[in-house]
């Protein structure tokens, strides 16, 4: 959000629509910016230099070329007040227009729809202000920067594989988001509530979230979706399908110590290997219901590593499921306490 002391800046030299911090030492003149901003000279007036922050007002609307600040360690903000960019280009990690901006904390981009991969790779980026963006489809957008907050009030679509990796999220808000593939790591939130998701790809490995709220979700398929620190309340109702694990013993849930029951009550389907990963950490875990459970893709998916009795909840079909009645075997096989329950 622009902050109270750019409104002021902005209210005294109301001609100036854009701000740019931190670049003044470079960009010296009109000559300069338009050759930087891939603009003609004409459409920028007011130019203005002040403690080091370029000011001026831009006529038109442009993109941010590709490459236009990759590794400039003076930028220090960028404000768009007016909204006269409309896409930022460059889409890897040689042409990403604000990757390598250690230096970069503000960014505010009012009508910004769209962003592609490496947009703000290894920057400082702290506070972002993009209320019309929509769409995020490219890798590593935000991995290694300082986005503390990312608020996308309309954001529907969201691909980018390692995102948000090692990024110290406290907020994370996309409540019209209905697609999610990316990894948040490092992130230390209260809750993960996405209430439109239908598609949930999310590594949250690392992470520590208190609660995940997806009361849509229909699909899980992230090999550590649920794989966080401090986990008390996970709620997914609609659950169809979970394709989690892989064939290293990687699970979707480890690492919860703190949470004591599963509730997947529309969860018919498992399509990978570990269901259960239930190492020392699962110091909590007594309950995993699944009344609708009928297929599985995995002898192994309920019994890898328990440590201690589990009541497992599963619909009566699964037994007739070839690899299912292998799977319902293996989990009583491996604890004499375990107990399983057939639901009609």
């Amino acid at each position: 959000m622009i902050n109270t002391l750019n409104k002021q800046v902005y209210s005294r030299n109301y001609r100036a629509n854009t701000k740019i911090g931190g670049i003044g030492a470079t960009i010296v003149n009109k000559s300069s910016l338009a050759s930087k901003l891939g603009i003609s000279e004409t459409w920028i007036t007011n130019f203005s230099i002040s403690n080091n922050d370029v000011y001026c007002n831009i006529r038109y609307d442009y993109n941010i070329p590709s490459g236009a600040f990759v590794n400039n360690l003076e930028i220090t903000s960028y404000f768009d007040y007016s909204g006269k960019v409309i896409q930022l280009l460059g889409s890897n990690a040689n042409s990403a227009c604000f990757k390598g901006t250690a230096n970069l904390i503000d960014v505010t981009l009012p009508k910004v729809s769209t962003m592609l991969g490496f947009v703000f790779y290894q920057s400082g980026i702290e506070n972002l202000f993009c209320p019309e963006l929509t769409t995020i489809n490219g890798s590593w957008t935000f991995r290694d920067s300082n986005l503390k907050q990312f608020v996308a009030p309309i954001l529907t679509y969201l691909n980018s594989p390692a995102g948000f990796l090692n990024v110290p999220l406290e907020v994370f808000y996309a409540p019209k988001c209905t697609y999610i593939d990316t990894q948040i790591n490092n992130a230390i939130l209260d809750q993960l509530h996405l209430p439109e998701v239908i598609t949930y790809r999310i590594n949250t490995s690392g992470s520590t979230i208190i609660s995940i709220d997806l009361p849509k979700c229909k699909y899980v398929t992230s090999i550590r979706a649920f794989r966080v620190y401090g986990l008390t309340s996970l709620n997914v109702p609609l659950l169809e399908e979970l394709e989690c694990g892989n064939n290293t013993g990687s699970s979707p849930f480890a690492d919860n110590a703190t949470i004591s029951s599963l509730n997947f009550p529309s969860l018919s389907k498992l399509t990978r290997n570990f269901f259960l990963n239930n190492t020392d950490s699962w110091v909590n875990l007594t309950d995993v219901y699944c009344p609708n459970l009928i297929e599985v893709g995995n002898e192994y998916c309920f019994t890898v590593g328990a440590k201690r009795p589990i009541t497992l909840t599963v619909n009566t079909e699964l037994q007739n499921h070839p690899i299912g009645s292998l799977a319902i075997a293996r989990f009583l096989s491996y604890s004499a306490n375990n107990t399983i329950i057939y639901s009609n």
